[in-house]
């Protein structure tokens, strides 16, 4: 009887161990969750379109247009052309992606693109060594915020630009894997609005393809 009682205690001590690690297991596992968010892409692999449509709008402001041609983004001239993703709206926590193609220079990545406003975030690569970044808001011309950054050109390089918070916005800009510009201050453009693509002028020879933006 006595060993009975012994091995019922036992394996009720177990029951508890066990419960207890799986309640733990639980509660780490809902800490390291990944929160379900927004992500959009396009791989731009479809017939050509003069101009760029789907789920692109052409932005307020530029006068410029993008085309659809063999499967990537290019400049089509005019003036200064900027898109936004029309398809989903999102959050103020924002960020978009593109591979770009050489010679692509003077042209980048927006962030909080609004509709009806010539107003946004650019993260904009001016030559092989140079990226600036830029607010841009309804009236005004292209602010740049905080000094140069020095990048090392590579072709289809992974442009990423990213935007958190409001008042002020942090400012995060990923080249090619490396994280050239860490939470850089602004509160120009607090909030609202889509990712997108730019091209600034005729020197804009390259071009864009694998897109990808959404919620962070």
């Amino acid at each position: 009887m006595k060993k009975l009682i012994i091995i019922l205690i036992a394996l009720s001590f177990v029951g508890v161990c066990l419960a207890g690690n799986n309640g733990n297991r639980a509660l780490i596992a809902r800490r390291n969750a990944v929160p379900s968010s927004l992500v959009v892409t396009d791989d731009f692999n479809r017939d050509n379109e003069t101009p760029l449509a789907g789920n692109w709008t052409s932005g307020t402001g530029g006068g410029g247009t993008m085309n659809l041609t063999t499967n990537q983004v290019v400049y089509a001239g005019a003036a200064t052309a900027w898109y936004y993703w029309n398809a989903d709206s999102f959050g103020n926590d924002q960020y978009v992606k593109a591979s770009i193609d050489r010679g692509t220079y003077m042209s980048g990545l927006v962030l909080r693109g609004q509709s009806g406003a010539f107003t946004f975030y650019l993260a904009h690569i001016e030559s092989d060594a140079k990226l600036v970044l830029y607010y841009q808001v309804a009236g005004g011309g292209y602010t740049q915020i905080g000094a140069d950054v020095v990048i090392t050109y590579v072709q289809d390089a992974i442009l990423e630009f990213r935007v958190t918070g409001s008042n002020p916005s942090l400012l995060t800009v990923i080249y090619n894997g490396s994280e050239v510009v860490t939470d850089r201050e602004d509160s120009n453009v607090d909030s609202g609005g889509a990712p997108g693509l730019f091209f600034l002028s005729a020197s804009c020879d390259g071009s864009f393809d694998d897109f990808e933006g959404g919620d962070l």
